[in-house]
C-alpha cells in the first residue's frame, strides 16, 4: 500500500521515485594546475580499474574520463559558495517536488484526513509554489470527473511550464497515473491519462511515472502492453505538448528515463525496460525522431549491470552506472558531442546518487532516505573539475537544481515531513 500522507511514508516513497533534484570552514582553494591534478582529487581514470563495469561509446571505444575524488572535495562556505534563500519550516504537512530559478518551490500539501487506512484516498494532494507561504494552484478534480481523490508525487519545471503526476491508486504494483500541466500561471489541463495507454492496471516496473518539460513538451516513460491481452508489458518513452493537445507520440519503446537537452531526447534502455536487451549490458541512448533510439553508450558487466538517475542540460548529460553487487555506482557527467566525460565513484558503502545536472554544475548525494546521516551533498563544476562538499546533518536524500538554486531536504523529526532548504550558488564558485 502506497500513500503520500503520513511523513516517514511520504519522504520514503520520493526516494523510491527518485529517480529531476548547498556550511563549513574550508574557503575555496585556487583553481588546480595540471601539474596540480592529483593533489586535487583529478586524476585519469584508468578503465580496466573501474570497477566490474566497463563504459563505452557506441562504436565500441571505451570512454576516458577524467575521475574526480570525493575523499578530495573542498568543504563549501557560505557566503562565499552559496547563500542561504529559503527553509521550509517545520509543521507544515508538505513535500517539495521541483523548484524554480527563482528560488520558489513546487509543493504539495497533503490535507488532514487524506487516508484513514482503507481501500481509497479521501482527500486530493494540493499543489502550489512556497515561497515563504504556500500559495495553493486551481484544483485539477474537474478535468476527471469520475475519479477518486488523487495524489501528488512527482513534478517538473522548465521555464514557467510545470508538469506533474497524481494517481488515485494506493497499490505498490500499479498506477492509474493523469499527467497534467500548468503554463505560465493558468489554469491546469490534462495532459495525458493512463488508460489511453492501456485500459486496464497499469503496472510498476521501473518506479511511478515522473513526467518531464521542455520546451512546452511534456515527455515521460510508461509501462505499455507488448501483446494485446496485456500479459506482458515493456517500458516506452512517450510525449504530448503541454497544453494536451494533439495525439500521444511514442518516442521510443524499451527505454526509460527521459532526459532533453540541447542536443535531443535521451533514454536509457536497461533490462527492466526492454527484456529483450542481452543481460550484462545497458545502454544511454538518443531518441531518433521516428520512434526509435540510437545507442550512445555502452555500459557492460555481468548479469545485472544498470543505469539509473538519468538527467540532461544544455549540452550534457548525467546518470549511474551500476555494477551487480555495487551499491554506490559511479557517476557519469557526458558531453556526448564533445566526446569529454567525467566519473566520480562513490564508495560502495553508499546508496544509490541523487542527480541533479544545470548547465556546467552537477549536484548529487547518496543519502539513505532515513534522515539518520550526515551525508554531504556535493556540487562539482564540470570544466574544471572543483569538487565542493556541503555536509547536512540528517540529510534525507534528493536534490534539486535550477539555474543558480540547489535545494536538498532534511528529516529533523522522524515523525515530521521531511524540510527542504534552498540555496543560491555563487557563479563565480570555484
Amino acid at each position: 500500500m502506497r500513500v503520500l500522507s503520513g511523513a516517514a511514508v511520504v519522504g520514503v516513497t520520493l526516494v523510491v521515485l527518485a529517480t529531476a533534484g548547498c556550511t563549513d570552514s574550508a574557503g575555496p582553494g585556487p583553481e588546480p594546475s595540471p601539474d596540480d591534478r592529483a593533489n586535487a582529487g583529478i586524476t585519469r581514470l584508468d578503465q580496466p580499474d573501474a570497477g566490474p563495469i566497463a563504459v563505452s561509446w557506441a562504436d565500441g571505444t571505451p570512454v576516458d574520463p577524467t575521475a574526480v575524488d570525493v575523499a578530495a572535495a573542498r568543504s563549501a562556505v557560505e557566503g562565499v559558495d552559496y547563500d542561504p534563500v529559503l527553509q521550509t519550516p517545520a509543521g507544515l504537512n508538505m513535500f517539495t517536488l521541483a523548484l524554480t530559478p527563482g528560488g520558489d518551490l513546487v509543493s504539495v500539501m497533503i490535507p488532514e484526513g487524506q487516508y484513514d487506512g482503507g481501500d481509497v484516498i479521501l482527500k486530493s494532494s494540493q499543489l502550489g509554489t512556497y515561497d515563504g507561504e504556500f500559495v495553493r494552484w486551481p484544483s485539477t478534480a474537474d478535468l476527471i470527473p469520475d475519479d477518486n481523490p488523487r495524489q501528488i508525487f512527482a513534478a517538473t519545471e522548465d521555464e514557467g511550464t510545470v508538469t506533474w503526476a497524481e494517481t488515485a491508486s494506493i497499490a505498490l504494483d500499479s498506477s492509474n497515473w493523469r499527467i497534467f500541466a500548468r503554463e505560465d500561471g493558468g489554469e491546469p489541463v490534462l495532459v495525458a491519462a493512463s488508460e489511453e495507454v492501456y485500459p486496464g492496471r497499469m503496472p510498476i516496473l521501473t518506479g511511478d511515472v515522473a513526467p518531464l518539460v521542455h520546451d512546452g513538451r511534456v515527455y515521460w516513460a510508461t509501462p505499455a502492453p507488448s501483446a494485446a491481452d496485456g500479459a506482458s508489458f515493456h517500458m516506452q518513452v512517450m510525449s504530448r505538448p503541454a497544453d494536451g493537445s494533439g495525439s500521444l507520440t511514442v518516442e521510443a519503446q524499451g527505454v526509460a528515463q527521459p532526459a532533453v537537452n540541447d542536443h535531443g531526447l535521451y533514454v536509457a534502455r536497461t533490462l527492466r525496460d526492454d527484456p529483450t536487451l542481452a543481460g550484462g549490458t545497458a545502454t544511454v541512448e538518443i531518441v531518433d525522431g521516428a520512434g526509435g533510439s540510437l545507442p550512445v553508450l555502452v555500459v557492460a558487466g555481468d548479469q545485472g549491470v544498470t543505469i539509473v538517475s538519468l538527467v540532461a542540460d544544455r549540452e550534457r548529460i548525467a546518470f549511474v552506472a551500476i555494477g551487480p553487487g555495487v551499491t554506490g555506482g559511479t557517476v557519469y557527467v557526458v558531453d556526448p558531442v564533445a566526446g569529454a566525460v567525467t566519473a566520480v565513484a562513490t564508495p560502495d558503502s553508499a546508496f544509490l546518487p541523487a542527480l541533479a545536472l544545470c548547465g556546467d554544475r552537477l549536484v548529487m548525494t547518496s543519502a539513505d532516505g532515513s534522515g539518520a546521516g550526515d551525508e554531504p551533498v556535493y556540487v562539482l563544476d564540470v570544466p574544471s573539475s572543483d569538487l565542493a562538499r556541503v555536509d547536512v546533518p540528517l540529510n534525507y536524500s534528493e536534490v534539486k537544481c535550477a539555474g543558480d538554486m540547489i535545494a536538498w531536504r532534511t528529516l529533523p523529526d522522524l515523525q515530521g515531513t521531511a524540510l527542504t532548504t534552498v540555496v543560491s550558488w555563487n557563479a563565480e564558485s570555484p
